[in-house]
C-alpha cells in the first residue's frame, strides 16, 4: 500500500512540475529573444517559444509562430520557413483546428521535400500522422506514419524508428 501511495505521489508531483518547468523555459527563451541580434537565431527562438507555449497558451504559441514565419519570409530562408510552418501547425493541432493543422504541416512538408531534408520530411510526416490519429482518421494516420518510418529506416535513425513503431502501435491498440 505504501509503495502505491509513493508512486502516485511522485507521478502527481512530476505532472505538476512540468507546466512550471515550461514556464521557466519560456521565460528564459523570452529573455534570450530580447538579447538576440541575429535574425535567424530569433526565428529559432520564436519557434521554440511556440513549442513550449502550446500546452499552456495556444494563442501565444500561434503569435510566436506567426512572428517566426514573418521573419523567416523576410530572410527568405526556406529551412526556417519550414520549421515555422511546423510550429504553427503544432499550435493549431493543440487547439484542435484540423484544417489549419493540415495546411501548415503540408506547407512545412513541401519545403522540407524541396530542401531534400529527409529527416525533416520524416518528422513532418510523423506530425501529420499523429494529428490524423488524434482526429480519429486512423487510415490516413497509418499512411503518414508508415511513410515517416520508411524514411527513418533509410536513414538508420534508430531512435526515430522506435518513435514511429510506438506511434503505429497506438493505432493497432485503438
Amino acid at each position: 500500500m505504501f509503495r502505491n501511495w509513493w508512486s502516485v505521489s511522485v507521478l502527481t508531483l512530476i505532472g505538476y512540475s512540468c507546466p512550471a518547468q515550461n514556464a521557466r523555459i519560456v521565460d528564459s527563451l523570452g529573455q534570450e529573444l530580447k538579447l538576440a541580434t541575429n535574425d535567424s537565431f530569433k526565428v529559432s527562438l520564436l519557434n521554440e517559444l511556440s513549442w513550449y507555449s502550446c500546452a499552456s497558451d495556444v494563442e501565444q504559441a500561434k503569435e510566436y509562430a506567426k512572428s517566426a514565419i514573418a521573419l523567416a519570409r523576410k530572410l527568405n530562408d526556406m529551412e526556417l520557413m519550414a520549421n515555422s510552418f511546423n510550429s504553427m501547425g503544432m499550435a493549431f493541432d493543440y487547439e484542435g483546428v484540423g484544417d489549419s493543422v493540415t495546411w501548415y504541416y503540408h506547407l512545412a512538408l513541401g519545403l522540407k521535400k524541396r530542401l531534400k531534408d529527409r529527416k525533416g520530411t520524416s518528422n513532418i510526416l510523423n506530425n501529420i500522422g499523429v494529428s490524423h490519429y488524434y482526429h480519429g482518421d486512423y487510415d490516413s494516420s497509418m499512411a503518414y506514419l508508415m511513410a515517416a518510418l520508411s524514411i527513418r529506416e533509410l536513414l538508420g535513425d534508430t531512435e526515430q524508428i522506435g518513435q514511429s513503431f510506438n506511434n503505429i502501435g497506438l493505432i493497432y491498440r485503438t
